[in-house]
């Protein structure tokens, strides 16, 4: 599409008000006037309206153009880096430059930021310093509005292909290939048959308002679902995904020039430590988080959690319950003094089963991996300051050169997440994607089944609120934090409380999750390339993603399984950004 290169009404006025503060100059000079703080004035108050308009405009006017994304939101204590494959290392740069991004099928250069937790401020930052690994803030990455249709492989075992298309602005506009304006839809074709595929694209639900009127979300019996497909409270043009799981600070490994050692490398650091206490243990073993601090039962309530850290090559944030994740991932966009952000212009979250499930969905499509497997990170090693208790370890950010395999604890097998094999454990199988989505640690969600089961209460703290069996539950307390789920109340066996979620399934309910729809049922291997399927289940209420080291085939972007959302070694939690 031509791009318009009209004059907008407020462009008019801003251009009248600038020759107004010229012609003031020389006024000003005569008369003693204030007509320049009069102007000036006037300009501070069209800049929130002129912004506004924009927005609109752009997409009126597709200024996008055909098959482009939507540009990041930044705010503050964000720091738009890109890689200098020349000379293997990050650059700072500025939201303006080319290279930044580009959402094309032919480079899938998805768009990163840093945080302010790192050697760089984001006040501070200048563009073109080259940062170091030891240097880096924690990581995120972009993932911008988009409409997605399954072609084929729906409801099935049997791996699929995904088509996305990227919408303008809040929209659910798109351009086809023809340079046409399309509108994609907020329901699934009614119709749509077990391995087949849809006809239309559907607006992912991540990206959606779920208190838009006239588009409420309802199952099978007509019942509305609020925020059922864990929807936000507004249409969003996309949201920023941490690119690795949560890391331990102080623990990020030896790498010299791609070799790799277990070894600490980074000691000296100060560890910044929330106000808030452990919440929760493990009840049948006494371990040790790689920061040493004991979490049992005699003593979790007399350690203070950590801010979490997500960069390569850490030693994963495990020893960590549901609830605590919650509030640690509420934290990073509050601590200000560690992670540069802003509370009041971005808020942060623990990732819901929606944002992972539109990670992998853009993952598989012709924008990421086109239908193929990331590699899987299957390294483990024995704790360094628990060697008593053996407890077996994971490393964010070091692949295999395969999708699938035994654990190993050998490291020289193993690849940094910058070196061609390393590559290929990326959404995108370059260095800008998202990592560790086929293995390293399991990743919990902000989602549960309302069973009642006594891990909900010991173990979920303020975020999983509804403790009490209730099979109503998904109707009515879902939030755009939390999304509960259909269970079946009688059995509340995995098999069937995934076929109660099925039967609720309509044509705007139950979609975009990376559950039902890539999945023939909650039975071991039956999600796509044969990643776990297990729905949650009597005392395994919480959700979890993406599957562990030692999970084979079983790990992968479709991998779901239930858990007791207690404090396991090879359990952690990445967070999602939304600007606002």
């Amino acid at each position: 599409m031509k791009k318009n290169e009209g004059i907008t009404l407020i462009a008019l006025i801003i251009t009248i008000i600038i020759l107004i503060i010229l012609t003031a100059v020389t006024i000003n000079n005569v008369i003693g006037t204030d007509l320049i703080g009069f102007a000036t004035k006037a300009v501070e108050n069209y800049t929130d309206v002129a912004k506004d308009e924009a927005d609109k405009i752009n997409e009126l006017l597709n200024i996008y153009g055909e098959e482009k994304a939507n540009p990041p939101e930044l705010s503050d204590g964000m720091i738009p880096i890109k890689y200098d494959n020349e000379n293997k290392t990050w650059v700072i740069c500025t939201k303006d430059d080319p290279e930044w991004y580009n959402y094309t099928t032919e480079d899938k250069k998805w768009a990163n930021v840093m945080l302010s937790d790192g050697k760089y401020k984001g006040e501070t930052a200048t563009a073109g310093t080259k940062v170091a690994e030891n240097d880096l803030g924690s990581m995120f990455v972009w993932i911008p509005r988009y409409a997605y249709k399954i072609l084929s492989g729906y409801g099935t075992a049997e791996t699929g292909e995904i088509d996305v298309v990227f919408l303008n602005g809040t929209s659910d506009y798109y351009y086809d290939k023809e340079g046409n304006r399309q509108t994609a839809k907020r329901e699934i074709d009614a119709d749509v048959k077990e391995g087949g595929g849809y006809t239309n694209y559907v607006v992912h639900p991540v990206f959606r308002d779920g208190d838009a009127p006239g588009y409420e979300v309802k199952d099978s019996e007509g019942n509305v679902v609020k925020f059922g497909n864990g929807e936000w409270d507004e249409e969003l043009p996309g949201f920023w995904v941490a690119k690795f799981p949560a890391g331990m600070q102080r623990n990020k490994i030896t790498d010299t020039n791609g070799v790799l050692s277990p070894e600490v490398s980074n000691t000296s650091d100060i560890v910044v430590y929330s106000d808030h206490y452990y919440s929760s243990y493990r009840h049948d073993k006494i371990f040790k988080n790689a920061l040493g601090q004991e979490i049992s039962e005699a003593n979790y309530m007399k350690e203070k959690l950590s801010y979490p850290v997500f960069k390569p090559l850490m030693y994963a944030y495990d020893l960590i319950g549901a609830g605590d994740e919650y509030i640690l991932s509420k934290e990073v966009a509050e601590a200000n003094n560690f992670y540069g952000l802003n509370a009041s212009k971005t808020d942060s979250h623990l990732m819901k089963n929606s944002e992972w499930g539109a990670v992998v969905y853009l993952a598989y499509s012709q924008y990421g991996r086109d239908g193929e497997e990331a590699n899987m990170n299957n390294y483990w090693i024995k704790s360094p300051v628990d060697q008593a208790t053996e407890r077996l370890v994971s490393i964010t950010g070091i692949y295999k050169d395969g999708t699938s395999g035994d654990a190993t604890t050998d490291i020289s097998a193993m690849n940094a997440y910058y070196t061609e094999i390393g590559l290929k454990g990326s959404s995108t199988e370059n260095i800008t994607g998202v990592y560790d989505l086929n293995g390293c640690i399991w990743e919990r969600t902000a989602a549960y089944i309302a069973n009642g089961d006594n891990f909900i209460e010991e173990n979920g703290g303020e975020l999983f609120s509804i403790t009490n069996n209730d099979e109503n539950a998904y109707k009515n307390n879902s939030t755009k934090y939390i999304t509960i789920y259909p269970f079946d109340s009688a059995t509340c066996t995995y098999l069937n409380n995934f076929a109660a979620y099925k039967n609720k399934k309509s044509s705007s309910y139950g979609y975009g999750d990376a559950i039902l729809e890539i999945s023939s049922g909650s039975n071991a291997f039956s999600s796509w390339n044969m990643d776990y399927s297990i729905y949650s289940y009597t005392n395994a209420p919480f959700f979890l993603r993406g599957g562990r080291e030692g999970d084979n085939y079983g790990a992968g972007l479709f991998a779901c399984h239930g858990d007791w959302g207690t404090s396991w070694e090879n359990h952690s939690f990445r967070v999602a950004l939304v600007c606002e």
